[in-house]
């Protein structure tokens, strides 16, 4: 019988419990979502025990749907989530996530102050209102009482760690991403406790990624429950990027570019992630707030809110030449992390004449969205000594798109590639939960099932392109 490794991922809207075989095969899967609330402008949050409940549900299900031994569970969280639990373990707040953007004043006086500047360099995290140092600092500017009755400050990855075994513990990744943790010398950072006005007794136990544990739930009982760490972390590990020259592109309602580094990779001008995996396995790159949400709003306000075909539009758009006849758009729809880290950028199309039709719009915004992130690669470029992609694995809802596909790998001018899952994520997990157990990664018959070549031609028209739209940036004073 073949061994079945399972990789939970517990992302900001929806839990994915995923099977695989050891040759990579998705073997079930089941989804559950939850709700977010925003009870007050730039207010978002979700409810810790509905998460939990709704996850454990999610695995439980599958469980019951294979009916045959588990060799073993890796988890995958998202980042940046973080609220307050009482001396027992009870949610005293929801979990604001990482869109919750009411630490903006508290992040905006801190990258004024050099603290700002060596906090990221200790941490690896930006200063941004999306990081637990500055929602914290909030916290107790805003609600102090409510620190005081707080027993420990936790993400929604080690509450469910904790729901499940009973142990306040924190993988690597995860921990680097709350602007608290010195991705150096792999501890908490005094320096960034003091300023989030914590102490250490009030955080878990960072550990490795390939920590085992045991489960107090009766259903999972004999079966090795593997930390894990964040999804993005493990959305790298899954994609098989293991060093320079390669990385994952990931553009969904958001976007993100990331690869790997052997060191902190620490850009000079504090625009870039770096996180740890575990020792010597560090991710880092920039995530964007405007993705395929760009490309939903032109979709929505050219063709009417539900009204949309979106191969037929991505079709439209390829009926555009490369470049779109001189239309550039700025995609700053949601404001900007990475690179600009700017809460107020907007969004705006430039060169717009008689001559442009809707798929010249089409294919502008999809332009735009992919010459941020070439943006964020020229800062990654700045961050070590770090080559041009060769190798681009592509994932997201807009990796449907085989016209994107290629136009990512014409505006890169590195080949894009589809890997064998779409839920890299989850494959990253289990392959780390295999690697616990046995020692050994799970490894996919084919890691890349469907690859895309640059188009010379439209290779260089966007490499003129991709000028003008760094000069309409700093015309704007982005840049």
């Amino acid at each position: 019988m073949p061994a079945i490794y399972i990789g939970l991922d517990v992302g900001t809207t929806a839990v994915k419990a995923i099977a695989f075989d050891e040759h990579g095969q998705t073997v079930a899967i089941k989804r559950g979502y939850y709700p977010t609330f925003s009870p007050r402008p730039d207010y978002v949050e979700q409810d810790a025990e509905q998460v939990f409940r709704k996850t454990l549900s999610c695995l439980l299900a599958l469980i019951r749907t294979l009916q045959t031994p588990i060799s073993g569970i890796g988890l995958s969280g998202a980042m940046h989530s973080i609220f307050a639990v009482d001396a027992i373990g009870k949610p005293l707040t929801g979990a604001l996530l990482w869109s919750d953007n009411r630490s903006v004043e508290e992040a905006g006086k801190l990258n004024r102050k050099s603290l700002g500047k060596q906090l990221y360099e200790r941490t690896g995290t930006p200063i941004h209102p999306m990081s637990p140092l500055c929602k914290l600092r909030w916290w107790h500017t805003h609600n102090p009482e409510l620190c005081k009755r707080a027993a420990r400050w936790v993400s929604l990855k080690e509450y469910l760690v904790f729901r499940l075994t009973g142990a306040w513990l924190v993988d690597y990744s995860i921990a680097s991403a709350t602007g608290l943790f010195d991705i150096h010398q792999i501890h908490w950072c005094e320096e960034a406790l003091k300023y989030a006005q914590i102490h250490c007794e009030q955080l878990s136990q960072p550990v490795s990624p390939e920590t085992i544990l045991a489960s107090t739930h009766k259903t999972l009982a004999g079966i090795p429950i593997v930390i894990g760490a964040s999804d993005g972390c493990l959305a790298n590990l899954g994609a098989g990027i293991t060093g320079p020259g390669q990385a994952v592109m990931t553009v969904g309602t958001s976007a993100a570019l990331r690869s790997n580094a052997p060191a902190p990779a620490i850009n000079p001008h504090g625009r870039l992630f770096c996180y740890i995996l575990s020792q010597g396995q560090y991710v880092f790159g920039g995530a964007s707030n405007n993705g395929g949400n760009a490309w939903e709003w032109l979709n929505n306000s050219l063709f009417g809110v539900g009204r949309t075909n979106y191969q037929k539009r991505f079709d439209l758009a390829a009926q555009a030449p490369a470049g779109s006849e001189g239309l550039l758009f700025l995609p700053y729809l949601m404001g900007e992390r990475a690179p600009l880290w700017n809460a107020s950028a907007q969004a705006a199309f430039s060169g717009l004449t008689h001559r442009h039709l809707p798929a010249h719009l089409l294919r502008a915004v999809l332009e735009g969205v992919l010459f941020n992130l070439q943006l964020i690669f020229e800062e990654m470029q700045n961050s070590g000594d770090n080559p041009a992609f060769s190798r681009i694995v592509m994932s997201g809802g807009m990796a449907a798109s085989p016209f994107f596909m290629q136009l990512a790998a014409d505006i890169f001018g590195a080949k894009v590639c589809l890997s064998h899952t779409e839920e890299l994520s989850a494959w990253g997990a289990a392959t780390l939960a295999r690697k616990a157990v046995t020692g050994y990664e799970l490894t996919p018959v084919e890691q890349d099932s469907i690859v895309y070549y640059p188009n010379t031609f439209n290779q260089e028209v966007y490499r003129d392109s991709f000028i003008h739209f760094k000069q309409l940036l700093k015309k704007y004073k982005y840049l």
